[in-house]
């Protein structure tokens, strides 16, 4: 049986080993909470029972595995700038090149989504010093997920094309505060009028150290909860379900689920009220494992 820690646990035991695992003179180098996130991603690959009793052979083996991670993203083409000092911005698309590459460099799941179909930023320079990367809603339990929701508030569900999922957010720099709603909402305008978006929804995923603060100041509300399985390749790095392929070791530790959040694109949904009144809806295991409608 797959158990768990408590959120607590979890946050104490990060803690008391970051710095085992890694120098803090390269840690100066990451993004922010960059390597909380990376271990915190690739616990699940440790049982509870081996966290609780052999945690130093835990913040050993972890230090293997994420030391040519942590080296690769602080010597990336991307290096961490100072917060930018001017307020002007200039918020537009980002080449899929460059975007591709940010998402393979710089966002903590170093994986990226060749279907992305907007690479948007906020820019002071050639490199945005923040990036977003939507997707089509291409998995069936997110689709229904969306559908049911709306329909439980008497509303019409868009085409399942003009519902787009928030998949990366990344930065190069310490973010100025309110950056991220402004650079949402310019996206947002260029993606109901380039590819008439309707909605667009994203995860927040708790385990990560994510509260989702910034998510919803942007306009989105939680509306379902889904399971989120973990996978790891023979060196033990985080594997996403779209890149992982047979022979892969699966998590040994149980996990809370991620939070799914909806936001309002076009007029059609802006004044409707998405609000989840009754609760989240849950998507079980089965339906996020094998993408059951």
């Amino acid at each position: 049986m797959v158990k768990g820690l408590s959120g607590a646990h979890v946050d104490r035991f990060v803690t008391s080993i970051v710095a085992d695992v890694i120098a803090p003179e390269l840690r100066k180098r990451l993004p922010a909470h960059y390597a909380e996130r990376q271990i915190r991603l690739h616990l699940p690959a440790y049982s509870a029972e081996r966290i609780r009793r052999r945690p130093s052979e835990v913040a050993s083996q972890l230090k293997g595995t994420l030391a040519s991670r942590f080296l690769s993203t602080a010597t990336s083409p991307f290096p961490l700038r100072s917060t930018p000092e001017q307020s002007t911005w200039r918020f537009a698309k980002v080449s899929p090149r460059l975007g591709l590459s940010i998402q393979r460099t710089v966002h903590y799941m170093h994986c990226p989504r060749p279907n992305t179909l907007l690479h948007y930023g906020a820019f002071q320079s050639a490199v945005p010093s923040i990036y977003m990367a939507f997707s089509p809603c291409d998995r069936d339990y997110l689709w229904s997920a969306v559908v049911r929701h709306l329909s439980e508030r008497g509303l019409p569900a868009p085409t399942r094309d003009s519902t787009v999922v928030l998949t990366r957010v990344a930065a190069t720099c310490s973010l100025p505060r309110n950056l991220v709603s402004m650079t949402l909402a310019r996206a947002a305008r260029h993606l109901q009028e380039a590819h008439s978006t309707h909605l667009c929804v994203t995860a927040v995923n708790p385990f990560l150290g994510f509260d989702g603060a910034s998510v919803r100041s942007s306009g989105f509300t939680p509306f379902a909860l889904s399971p989120m399985t973990y996978l790891y390749g023979s060196d033990l790095i985080y594997l996403t379900r779209r890149a992982a392929t047979s022979g892969v070791i699966k998590q040994q530790l149980r996990t809370p689920p991620i939070v799914w959040h909806i936001r309002p694109v076009s007029r059609r949904y802006r004044d409707a009220a998405l609000i989840s009144k009754t609760g989240p809806l849950m998507i079980d295991r089965d339906r996020y494992e094998y993408g059951a409608a």
